[in-house]
């Protein structure tokens, strides 16, 4: 009975560590998508260069980019302290 348990439990931590690897897009794709809708939001009452379209996009890719290397060093902390 009690390998049916460990075996459950082994699959269990690798189903949420799937699911952990699966949230790591949101890190990238939700700060330059409120950049580009922020940008373009701004942009709507001008008639030039899109300019806050273009440095909002930039300041997601940056924060994007940070959130995702900062979460995947943590997940593989987490990996290597299992």
């Amino acid at each position: 009975m009690s390998k049916n348990n460990n075996d459950d439990k082994k699959r269990l931590e690798k189903i949420s560590a799937g699911y952990s690897y699966i949230g790591l897009s949101f890190h990238l794709t939700v700060p330059i998508g409120l950049g580009v809708w922020g940008g373009y939001k701004l942009d709507q009452g001008d008639d030039g260069i899109p300019k806050w379209t273009l440095i909002l996009t930039l300041l997601g890719i940056l924060v994007g980019f940070y959130s995702f290397i900062k979460e995947v060093k943590r997940l593989d902390k987490q990996d290597n302290d299992n």
